[in-house]
């Protein structure tokens, strides 16, 4: 009799176990409303650049995960608008190390780390906004140790989510990485040192002179409600584009 209810005990244990290791699925809506006001002194009626309020993003998403595998689909409307933001699906080998495929930010400098509702400002610097990009279809590995943090990402370019191939041409690829060195990290203390680098193919333009044959460097003042250019560049007969960022925390 005992050795009887010692296997039944045995058996519903292994069941009990086998239920708990069960992955569930879980999702968590998202949604961010960005409201913004400027007052521009003095006036000048011939610019662009003018006093004014304005909504100019607003976020629905949801974020979902299911044993190793997460997702996350953001959509965003400003101005009449309605365009994509994060749409990403991620499979966690383990706690330090994952593979990210879709349409995101890809880790390129400190100010890639976050989103920006993180940050102290919400606007971009605008070094980062020239030399850096927005949201990129692409796989990024990423490890992320007590000591290293490093990333790997192979994209194409930003306008293959706005074109299609027959308007683009072959679209422009790239790859780039971030790498960490952590002497120590602590809450409250910290100090990081690393660099990120990366290079990119000529990118798109529908001057057919000149598609694939420049970059488009420029950044807007940090404004939502006027969409004005601060600096603008166009570097014509490019072929490719190699850049470093050291970074220091």
């Amino acid at each position: 009799m005992k050795k009887t209810l010692s296997i039944i005990a045995l058996t519903l244990a292994c069941v009990s176990a086998t239920a708990q290791e069960e992955p569930k699925f879980t999702a968590k809506p998202s949604g961010r409303i960005l409201m913004d006001a400027t007052y521009i002194n003095p006036q000048h009626g011939d610019d662009e650049l003018n006093s004014g309020v304005g909504i100019p993003d607003m976020r629905v998403g949801v974020g979902f995960s299911y044993g190793q595998w997460k997702g996350k689909v953001d959509m965003g409307y400003a101005y009449s608008k309605v365009n994509l933001k994060d749409v990403w699906l991620q499979y966690d080998f383990d706690k330090k190390n994952f593979v990210r495929g879709g349409y995101f930010i890809h880790q390129y400098g400190f100010q890639s780390c976050t989103s920006s509702s993180f940050k102290e400002t919400m606007e971009e610097p605008q070094s980062n906004a020239v030399f850096n990009n927005d949201r990129m279809i692409g796989v990024m590995y990423e490890y992320n140790g007590d000591k290293f943090l490093g990333t790997a990402s192979a994209v194409v370019e930003t306008d293959a989510m706005k074109n299609t191939t027959d308007q683009t041409g072959d679209q422009a690829a790239g790859a780039m990485t971030r790498l960490l060195y952590r002497s120590f990290a602590q809450r409250g203390k910290m100090l990081q040192v690393g660099i990120s680098g990366g290079i990119e193919e000529a990118r798109y333009s529908s001057d057919e002179a000149l598609n694939h044959k420049q970059f488009t460097l420029a950044t807007r003042w940090p404004t939502r409600v006027a969409k004005v250019n601060a600096q603008k560049a166009v570097v014509s007969d490019a072929k490719a584009m190699y850049k470093f960022s050291p970074e220091a925390m």
